[in-house]
């Protein structure tokens, strides 16, 4: 057996297309902001409309019956579509600040799940388009969902799986990781195991651990117990893995490392007014995700698509930051970092 191609389109206006998905007779397809809808039996673009503004963004669209929501940057918004001529916007609806990755029905519950750059995992009533659940259950973006059954997994960009249930989110994921090398070791001969293995093995509660279960709702994490945390407190533990540090096979205190300064400047070399600051554990893509739209909101300039670029000083030369770079600690490219493209009237606004 072989594919066949029945038919091939090339047009100028569907270059960096970005999503597509069927609805009804039509398949649309999203690019630079703007809806193409061909027609499923002829292959042509019967029309196209702007559904967002946000330039080259990538779009997610999910068709749910007469309606389509489409998701770009951190908007989305919710189309009635029951036909062409009576196609209207519902719902417009914009709950972070996190560019949307992924969008995902489940036709068992009714729900619609949405994953974002960074980390949040919202799900969504589909009749009045409205939040009904919000967590975050990794600090990196969520690649994509998939409904299977009454499950959500969700994938990350740092080897992470997420299971949860397509009916309820639990409000308290367990946030830790599973060591790997004990899991492989459950098998393995005593003798043939490293001393630090052997000693990890031995620790107490060890055994506790080996073989447990699965449990619906969450991930292969350590247990923590969290019943007593406010939500700050859980959203500081969420973002700094080193809960503990053992040293002497004693728990000791966390050591805490003074936050680092950070100093935006404007690309003709003045200091931003701005007052953020970054831990020792944060990355470069914790910069250009929550300190930069940070110093953006206290000064007062802040607006969804703003189009910024932020550099490092390499040599006394702005320098972009490459793919490779967003994963590497942020303190490894110095404390002076310039905010480029800030329009003129209010870069004056900003130095006056």
């Amino acid at each position: 057996n072989s594919f066949e191609i029945f038919a091939t389109i090339q047009e100028e206006e569907l270059i960096g297309m970005s999503g597509i998905a069927p609805h009804k007779q039509h398949v649309w397809i999203g690019c630079s902001g703007k809806i193409h809808m061909y027609d499923v039996a002829s292959y042509e673009c019967i029309g196209s409309f702007q559904a967002h503004n946000s330039g080259r963004m990538a779009m997610c669209i999910e068709s749910i019956g007469d309606t389509v929501w489409t998701a770009c940057s951190s908007d989305i918004r919710i189309w009635d579509a029951p036909s062409l001529e009576l196609m209207s916007l519902a719902k417009e609806v914009s709950i972070s600040d996190g560019k949307y990755l992924c969008v995902k029905y489940s036709a068992n519950t009714g729900r619609i799940f949405t994953g974002s750059f960074n980390g949040e995992l919202v799900m969504w009533n589909t009749r009045g388009g409205d939040a009904m659940q919000e967590m975050v259950p990794s600090t990196h973006g969520i690649a994509d969902i998939t409904i299977q059954d009454d499950f959500v997994w969700c994938v990350t960009s740092l080897c992470e799986i997420f299971v949860f249930s397509a009916n309820l989110l639990h409000p308290k994921p367990k946030p830790m990781k599973v060591d790997m090398r004990t899991v492989r070791n459950q098998n393995k001969p005593t003798g043939s195991l490293l001393p630090s293995e052997r000693a990890r093995m031995n620790r107490p509660g060890a055994a506790a651990n080996l073989g447990r279960k699965k449990q619906k709702g969450i991930t292969l994490r350590k247990n923590v117990d969290d019943s007593g945390l406010s939500e700050e407190e859980v959203a500081k533990k969420l973002a700094n893995p080193m809960l503990t540090l053992r040293r002497g096979g004693k728990i000791g205190a966390p050591t805490a490392d003074p936050p680092i300064p950070i100093r935006v400047l404007a690309s003709n070399g003045q200091v931003l007014p701005c007052n953020i600051c970054a831990e020792q554990a944060t990355k470069v893509s914790g910069l250009l995700q929550k300190l930069i739209p940070q110093a953006l909101k206290q000064m007062n300039i802040y607006q969804a698509g703003f189009p910024f670029e932020v550099m490092w000083v390499s040599n006394n030369q702005p320098t972009r930051f490459t793919t490779e770079q967003l994963a590497q600690p942020l303190h490894q490219f110095g404390v002076n970092f310039i905010l480029n493209r800030i329009p003129t009237d209010n870069l004056e606004a900003i130095l006056a």
